[in-house]
């Protein structure tokens, strides 16, 4: 049957060579041949998608790649007789091709028409070459030399996967590690540092408030034991709402007959009118280890006569929980008390039965894969607009990689939602630049727009300093946003979530943040805060699952990456038949 088309692209360009570089077909195609030369890193990705077609939309068949079709040319040029996939081309997909091309010179041409619009490729290009292999390079087994450090870096730049079959046992035995160190300083070393530390010694009959992160240590030990007894300590919520909510850490007092000598005492509110621990109070070994208060304050009474006591109260800020509910920004201790939801996983025990931190094996380890599948865009000044991908991205600058003193860094993102009024929200995650008034120095600045002269929402003069001088979110109120920055003294680096968001309502595969955004459904529990308010990362359905239940998801996922790099090495390593060969002498 005869084939009629109105438009046939064919769209021309020649690589020559010259570590990823991406390259999108549409943006390097305009009706003419263009050179595209491989970086100094050794190699680049060519890719074209379907949802970013070359053509109106046409259905054709085809036979013998009569339509839609890729040549590859050993030359910089289209000469038929230098053809490596043949008179014909190649189309179809992937299993009617050879798994990679090579040319015998420093040029490969590709020739491409897309008739269908349903076609989707990608392409990864290396520089190599034939003959010995430095000690620098890595030898394919196939005649090739690539450079080493394309080694494990994801992508099958031998063409035979021998530079990434290494990798699966390395990557395997690496989120093991991570995963083991990981939990365990999740648990154990989690923002320890964040949370403020007070000692009796040097709080007696003073009042102390509970800190805006919702929590403080009271603590005594050998190195800073009472200078006198007793020692009263009255501690303040500020929150009216609110009550004091305190887990014995740690406690270690001799037993004495009825805690005359030494002894700890808690009272509801402030004085000693209410007590919460008996008339005679804690000693040796107890059996209760978490307290509330019905009132905004409670009172500490310890005494130490022989100087011996070893203590660490958890006083955190909690609310009791309505009909057994909490607000969107809390934490539901399943204990019918709520506390600030940025307390979850910090390494502390502060709902007291431990459901904050239960969740922190699982979060950690889902985290780590998921936050692997988030793409991170390193600070390139004045590159296009970037898309935000699978719902969210990062976008880190680091020293090591510095920008020019005299430079400005300009960098626009955009995101893909259109059928809603779409946002932009920028959580930062880390950040640190140096500090001078009013920043005249080194700054970062945020544009509610596409380019960096639109309303700042980062404040006139931007931002310096450190995390804790800026806010921890910023959103825009339409679908782009922009970042200007200047690094004077080569001391900054940040890092910030980067979400597609919009308001209005959500659909079934969104998220619904208290704030008023929905995000995607994928970026719940994946280890960055894509609300800005933690909402995504609190609300997780991990958090009702027993302990017993954590601990058997993480063994059977530790059992199975195990087990993996196991089967594969066996399979690597195990004696095989080898056929009889003879050689003719």
């Amino acid at each position: 049957m005869e084939k009629f088309y109105s438009v046939i692209s064919l769209l021309v360009f020649i690589v020559e060579v010259s570590a990823i570089t991406k390259y999108e077909l549409k943006s390097v195609c305009d009706g003419r041949s263009q050179i595209l030369t491989i970086p100094t890193d050794g190699d680049m990705l060519l890719t074209q998608s379907p949802s970013d077609p070359l053509l109106p939309n046409m259905t054709y068949e085809s036979k013998d790649c009569v339509n839609s079709r890729l040549d590859i040319y050993d030359e910089q040029g289209t000469s038929v007789n230098k053809a490596l996939t043949g008179p014909n081309g190649v189309c179809g997909n992937r299993e009617s091709l050879d798994l990679y091309y090579n040319s015998t010179q420093q040029y490969m041409t590709f020739k491409f028409r897309d008739v269908n619009q349903t076609s989707d490729f990608r392409v990864v290009l290396t520089a190599a070459h034939t003959g010995t292999c430095q000690e620098s390079e890595f030898g394919c087994g196939n005649g090739f030399c690539i450079r080493r450090h394309l080694e494990c870096n994801g992508y099958n730049n031998c063409g035979n996967n021998i530079d990434e079959l290494v990798c699966v046992v390395e990557l395997a035995a690496g989120l093991i590690v991570v995963i083991i160190i990981g939990t365990i300083l999740a648990i154990i070393f989690a923002n320890v540092n964040s949370i403020q530390t007070k000692y009796f010694k040097s709080t007696c009959n003073k009042t102390v408030p509970i800190p805006d992160e919702g929590d403080i240590l009271f603590v005594i030990d050998k190195g800073h034991r009472l200078s006198k007894s007793p020692c009263t300590v009255f501690v303040l919520n500020p929150n009216s709402s609110s009550r004091v909510l305190v887990y014995l850490n740690t406690f270690k007092i001799n037993t004495s007959n009825r805690c005359r000598q030494s002894r700890l005492e808690i009272f509801d509110d402030h004085g000693r009118n209410k007590t919460l621990t008996g008339p005679n109070g804690l000693c040796g070994s107890v059996k209760k280890d978490l307290y509330n208060s019905t009132q905004q304050n409670m009172t500490f009474t310890v005494h130490d006569k022989k100087g011996t006591a070893t203590i660490t109260l958890l006083v955190t800020s909690a609310r009791k929980a309505e009909k057994g509910a909490c607000h969107g920004n809390e934490l539901n201790c399943e204990n019918d008390f709520c506390i600030p939801g940025n307390l979850a996983c910090n390494g502390y025990n502060n709902c007291g039965n431990g459901i904050d931190e239960l969740t922190c094996v699982l979060a950690l380890a889902v985290g780590v894969i998921i936050a692997i599948v988030i793409d991170n865009f390193k600070l390139e000044c004045g590159g296009k607009p970037i898309q935000i991908t699978n719902g969210a991205i990062t976008l880190s600058y680091y020293t090591t990689s510095p920008i020019d003193l005299n430079t400005t860094c300009t960098v626009r993102v955009f995101s893909p939602i259109s059928k809603y009024p779409a946002n932009v929200i920028a959580y930062f995650r880390t950040f640190v630049t140096d500090y001078s008034q009013n920043c005249v120095n080194s700054r970062l600045e945020i544009f509610d727009s596409l380019e960096p002269t639109g309303r700042a929402i980062s404040g006139q003069n931007g931002l310096c300093g450190t995390k804790t001088r800026v806010a921890l979110y910023y959103n825009s109120s339409q679908p782009y946003m922009t970042f200007r920055f200047r690094d004077v003294k080569r001391i900054s680096h940040f890092q910030i979530t980067i979400t597609a968001a919009h308001t209005g309502s959500c659909e079934n595969k969104e998220f619904k943040c208290s704030n008023g955004f929905c995000i995607d459904n994928s970026l719940v529990c994946n280890g960055y805060n894509n609300c800005g308010n933690r909402d995504d990362q609190i609300t997780c359905d991990v958090l009702v699952l027993t302990a017993g239940a954590i601990v058997g998801i993480v063994f059977g996922s530790l059992v199975t990456v195990i087990a993996i790099p196991l089967c594969i090495i066996y399979l690597i390593c195990r004696p095989r038949r080898r056929r009889m060969m003879y050689r003719q002498v």
